[in-house]
């Protein structure tokens, strides 16, 4: 780390310390630290606790995670973004939201009491008011939400044998070359990216109509893309299963729909089930 890091580091640590945030640890582990320049060229903290995660019992009640927050907006017309300065060490991104104007003055008047209260305080040029549109977290959120067309790969979440999402995406140019089996894995990974606030901390099975997928986790060598995929696959606990295609009945109805790539690759996913 260079010396204007350290000094950071030294900085950013005493004001955690003071704000009792943090306490000093004898504990044997630890983990790595680095910095990324935010927009106002600030240095951001960021620790990589990926090492430790390996080593401790898995969280069963995780932080909500971005698609989990963009369920609860609705039809919400009215959104308020706050940007607090360090002091909360993850959660630092608030978003208020409200179909009505004066409901939304009046949850923000809450929102600001609470922060009174507990001496935080947001960066002004990083926040925005009663807005119909803003940017948050890498993603624009306003009033209304949209569907992929051109299907090329998509799931189904079930639960109980009752389907209660779906998701898809058209594929990209490059992930068109990719084998049969790949193609398989990408719709696995990109539905449990999706669904993983749903899925993470419980049991699962992804039923596959393609055997090398079936085989994915006993397979002797990776290519780096599936080793990519396969640390990917680590965090969530979950067996792989084949079943023919003659009977993924809806995938097989499903892919007749599709407009420019059969939708055979269809995922049915559930805490206690996911097919693909």
């Amino acid at each position: 780390m260079a010396p204007p890091e350290l000094a950071e580091l030294r900085k950013q640590l005493d004001e955690l310390l003071e704000a009792g945030f943090i306490r000093p640890t004898k504990a044997p582990f630890g983990a790595p630290v680095l910095f990324q320049k935010k927009q106002d060229r600030s240095l951001r903290l960021c620790v990589d606790y990926r090492a430790l995660n390996k080593v401790t019992v898995r969280n069963k009640y995780p932080i909500p995670l971005i698609a989990e927050l963009f369920d609860q907006l609705g039809q919400e017309r009215f959104f308020t973004k706050l940007d607090l300065w360090s002091g909360l060490v993850y959660l630092d991104d608030i978003v208020v939201y409200n179909s009505f104007m004066e409901e939304h003055k009046e949850h923000l008047r809450l929102v600001f009491e609470k922060l009174r209260e507990n001496r935080l305080f947001s960066k002004r040029e990083k926040c925005a008011f009663s807005q119909t549109k803003i940017k948050f977290l890498g993603h624009v959120i306003e009033r209304g939400r949209t569907d992929a067309s051109n299907l090329a790969l998509g799931g189904v979440l079930m639960q109980d044998g009752h389907p209660i999402a779906f998701e898809s995406r058209k594929l990209k140019d490059a992930e068109i070359c990719y084998t049969a089996q790949e193609k398989e894995l990408l719709a696995v990974i990109h539905c449990l990216r999706t669904w993983r606030h749903y899925l993470l901390g419980s049991k699962f099975v992804v039923k596959t109509n393609n055997t090398g997928v079936s085989h994915f986790f006993s397979q002797p060598k990776l290519s780096p893309k599936q080793a990519r995929w396969q640390e990917c696959l680590a965090e969530f606990d979950f067996q792989f299963e084949y079943k023919p295609g003659s009977f993924n009945r809806v995938a097989n109805t499903l892919s007749r729909k599709s407009e420019v790539f059969t939708l055979n690759r269809i995922a049915h996913m559930s805490r206690s089930q996911v097919e693909e």
